[in-house]
């Protein structure tokens, strides 16, 4: 019995050694168990984390999505709208199609010759010059008429010292003075247009007007010239040539008024070589008759107060003063 008793303790202890082993195992066991546990608890919180953000993506992927639906709804509205504009476009397309005529072969004809010359220019001449020598032959009258105003005070005088000492009044020594140079102006201008008109050919359009405005012109600028040197002296002759080179440039005799620069087209209309330039173009190749009758008054007026300016001078000049007892020499 003790020898079964000892068997059976030994057996114990060997269950015993065995049991602590399996509770050591279990006890390992249960100490991975808790650390899967924990990896779980982690995992479990990082699902919960992902799971919020996609939480939130999905509201703002709804929101997208109604914002979305409201834009398209406004793009039917106007795809609508455009379609609805289509349509009527089509019907108004279709109508101004059934108004438009039919064109025969001619009238596309004449139609491609509208097209390619749009415009027809037709240039009338009321008052053709023909030549332009024609044209600018006013120009070299007023010229010649001026310069024999200014010339032929170098060998005469305008009025004379025995004139002014005695009793005529003195628009008469004024205009007996002038008597003399206008009638040598007149023949002299008479005889250029002679000239021209036999030897040149150029058979004004009004005869008699080419003849009154050329003597007229010669009184006109003759009673300038006269006043001017009565008046100046010998500086008065300077003066007229100066006032024949503003003349010249002012006048309008070779280029149009428009294309003169503004200080001469300023003076234009208050020189008296102006109005002889149109009048003879008038007289010469034809024109407007009241612009005829205009430019003869203008001349009219210079001379008449070129005229009565210099009577003045010469009443002024009857008064003597030392200067005029002891003249310089020459």
């Amino acid at each position: 019995q003790l020898t079964q008793l000892a068997d059976q303790s030994q057996t114990l202890a060997t269950g015993v050694g065995t049991l602590s082993g399996g509770i050591s195992t279990a006890a390992s066991q249960a100490s991975t168990v808790d650390s899967q546990v924990g990896g779980l608890v982690t995992q479990a919180t990082t699902l919960d984390t992902a799971i919020g953000t996609q939480q939130t993506t999905a509201q703002q992927v709804n929101d997208g999505l109604t914002t979305a639906q409201t834009g398209s709804t406004a793009l039917v509205d106007g795809i609508t709208q455009v379609n609805g504009g289509a349509t009527q476009l089509s019907s108004e397309l279709t109508d101004s199609l059934t108004r438009v005529p039919s064109l025969t072969q001619d009238q596309r004809d004449s139609a491609k010759q509208v097209l390619a010359s749009p415009a027809d220019v037709q240039v009338t001449v009321d008052n053709p010059a023909v030549y332009y020598g024609r044209g600018v032959a006013p120009f070299f009258f007023g010229i010649a008429i001026w310069v024999f105003g200014i010339a032929v005070f170098l060998v005469m005088r305008p009025i004379t010292s025995r004139a002014l000492a005695g009793r005529a009044s003195s628009a008469r020594i004024a205009v007996a003075g002038w008597l003399p140079i206008v009638g040598m102006a007149a023949l002299g201008s008479l005889v250029l247009l002679g000239v021209v008109w036999v030897a040149l050919g150029l058979n004004p359009v009004n005869a008699g007007g080419s003849v009154a405005v050329v003597l007229l012109a010669a009184a006109a600028f003759t009673a300038i010239a006269h006043l001017l040197r009565t008046w100046l002296g010998m500086v008065g002759s300077a003066v007229t040539l100066v006032l024949l080179m503003i003349q010249l440039t002012s006048a309008g005799g070779l280029y149009p008024v428009q294309t003169m620069p503004a200080p001469f087209r300023a003076i234009h209309n208050f020189i008296p070589m102006t109005y002889l330039i149109d009048a003879l173009r008038i007289t010469f190749s034809g024109g407007p008759t009241d612009h005829l009758w205009r430019d003869v008054g203008v001349l009219a007026g210079f001379a008449v107060v070129a005229v009565a300016v210099c009577t003045f001078v010469v009443h002024r000049r009857r008064r003597f003063r030392m200067v005029d007892l002891y003249p310089a020499l020459g």
